[in-house]
């Protein structure tokens, strides 16, 4: 489905998406830049397209790649899809799953080197404009998320029932929200 950004920002929650994705390719193009310089070069990133393909449901296959028997079924599916109506004309709510995204240096087990986030929107950019925005030397992802984070985890699960604690992570009165490939999910 071929969503606007408007739409993204309004029914998905994506408020951040045009910027989001500025700074991605900026990072893309520039991946030596700091974060700061990043910040610079992405406020004079042109997007050549108002529009992405949208995907509601993502399934990922749950098993150790190297330790799975071949009739292993262990999937989960990530849920992304706005408020919408059934055919009988009745209101569905929203449903925009959390799921753990691996920042760099997470593994097969625990939470360290992970974080929970909120996935708004799963999409692709069409090959005629990702070619156009992207640095053609390094590898483009087929599909991305826009999240939104939740806070990093504490060093240890905390109260008698040993559970970790978190909340949205917010810097200024804004949720804090980035792009990342759907592999790091």
């Amino acid at each position: 489905k071929n969503v606007s950004f408007h739409t993204l920002q309004e029914e998905y929650g994506a408020t951040y998406f045009i910027d989001t994705l500025a700074r991605y390719v900026a990072k893309h193009r520039y991946p030596n830049k700091t974060e700061k310089q990043i910040e610079e070069i992405a406020t004079g990133i042109a997007i050549p397209f108002s529009k992405v393909d949208v995907y509601h449901k993502a399934q990922f296959w749950l098993g150790h790649s190297k330790h799975h028997p071949l009739s292993a079924n262990e999937y989960d599916t990530l849920h992304v899809v706005p408020q919408r109506l059934n055919k009988a004309g009745e209101t569905l709510p929203e449903r925009f799953d959390t799921a753990l995204i691996n920042e760099g240096l997470g593994s097969e087990l625990g939470v360290f080197g992970h974080r929970i986030a909120q996935v708004r929107v799963l999409f692709s950019i069409q090959e005629k404009y990702a070619s156009r925005v992207f640095s053609a030397d390094r590898p483009i992802p087929r599909i991305f998320a826009y999240i939104e984070w939740f806070d990093e985890f504490e060093k240890a699960p905390a109260g008698p029932m040993r559970l970790w604690s978190v909340r949205r992570s917010i810097e200024d009165g804004h949720r804090m929200a980035l792009l990342i490939p759907i592999g790091h999910i």
